[in-house]
């Protein structure tokens, strides 16, 4: 799976003043991505030998409004490493939109997944990469829009969208009628299993008097 990336860029200058009087500066380009196009027919875009079709690339942008950005590639079952058509198809796809984006600019977001052997652990890989000096280079990314994505445990309660919706309150009412015995909240098919344990815990002491 293919596609381009949209979003806009932001430079960040930050002034320090030392006891010395000293003024030194450090500017910061700041990517943010709030948008995609796939490629519905990617052997359209481009052809065997790696090069753009302009004519469709240029379809594909007049969709939006937004600044390029960079495109994507998502693939399962594989290593996260750009593969030589991706790393081929990256530098034709610069040389196609030099116009209209700087080459340290163009971004590669690529995403791969994977799993232990006995499927047990599926992984998903991702990160931005750009070209530097004939290399994919990793590039610092934050994801600012999934809260807090550092804690590993399991949260009690989920962080669901509070709605005012009459048709959402309905469907929840009559979920909460068809699965919950009590005001309390106990489910059903809880009860049944403690019910289901404590008879076979009987039952196992019954047979060792």
């Amino acid at each position: 799976m293919f596609g381009f990336l949209f979003g806009m860029r932001v430079n960040q200058t930050e002034n320090r003043i030392s006891d010395s009087q000293g003024h030194l500066s450090n500017t910061n380009t700041l990517t943010y991505v709030s948008s995609y196009i796939p490629w519905s027919g990617a052997d359209s875009l481009y052809h065997r030998n790696g090069l753009v079709s302009m004519k469709t690339m240029n379809t594909l942008l007049q969709q939006t409004n937004q600044i390029l950005l960079g495109w994507y590639s998502y693939r399962h079952n594989s290593k996260f490493k750009p593969s030589l058509k991706e790393y081929n198809l990256h530098t034709n796809l610069l040389k196609a939109v030099s116009c209209v984006v700087c080459p340290n600019d163009f971004l590669f977001l690529l995403c791969t997944t994977s799993c232990s052997e006995n499927n047990s652990t599926h992984i998903l890989n991702h990160g931005f990469m750009q070209l530097l000096d004939r290399q994919m280079t990793e590039v610092p990314m934050t994801v600012v829009n999934l809260g807090d994505t550092t804690r590993k445990e399991y949260h009690q309660i989920g962080n669901a969208t509070v709605t005012a919706s009459l048709r959402i309150k309905h469907i929840l009412d009559n979920h909460r009628e068809n699965h919950l015995s009590s005001p309390s909240g106990q489910m059903k098919e809880v009860q049944k299993v403690l019910l289901l344990a404590a008879t076979l815990n009987n039952g196992m002491k019954r047979t060792q008097t």
